[in-house]
């Protein structure tokens, strides 16, 4: 029920708020024991999980009365922006042996390379590009609380402009414009 919400909530504070200060202490001199794992899964973004999960963490401890839209809705912007950023910044390059699929994915983390490794099987490296940037954006979009009807207006023009592009871009092609 809802007291288990709150200790969970509580707990994922404690735990997320000490990675937090793990991974941003010189050095790791505080917990490198701690921070090491973190960025080695999580890469250059593994202060702005810890944080947001601070804040999930928050929501879930406040319980049903934080648990409105708006602050859902945010927290799942955060969710979808860092996901996009860790595959966006994860290595393009195709990634074939797992001892070098880890090396690779340094940058970024563990977390995003494979994120972007199996965008990038599935899609090419291309259009693991494009899901990501669409994804961040979106999450960027929900975290300013962008209205449902901005939304809804933004899906009729990027409709429109995709069926203008499936009519007419193979005529730019050919024409070279």
């Amino acid at each position: 029920g809802v007291l288990e919400t709150r200790i969970v909530g509580g707990a994922l504070i404690a735990v997320a708020g000490y990675g937090a200060i793990a991974v941003s202490s010189p050095d790791g001199a505080i917990a490198g024991a701690v921070a090491a794992p973190l960025v080695d899964g999580l890469g250059w973004l593994a202060l702005p999980w810890c944080v947001a999960s601070v804040a999930g963490g928050a929501a879930m401890a406040a319980g049903p009365i934080a648990w409105r839209r708006p602050v859902v809705t945010r927290l799942i912007g955060v969710v979808l922006l860092l996901a996009g950023l860790a595959v966006a910044t994860a290595p393009r390059e195709p990634v074939v042996a797992s001892d070098r699929f880890f090396d690779a994915a340094s940058g970024s983390g563990l977390v995003g390379g494979a994120l972007r490794f199996g965008l990038q099987s599935t899609f090419g490296s291309a259009g693991a590009t494009t899901i990501s940037i669409l994804v961040a954006v979106a999450g960027a979009v929900l975290l300013a609380g962008v209205p449902r009807e901005w939304w809804l207006r933004l899906g009729e023009w990027i409709a429109v402009g995709a069926g203008w592009t499936a009519t007419h871009g193979g005529q730019l092609a050919r024409r070279g414009g």
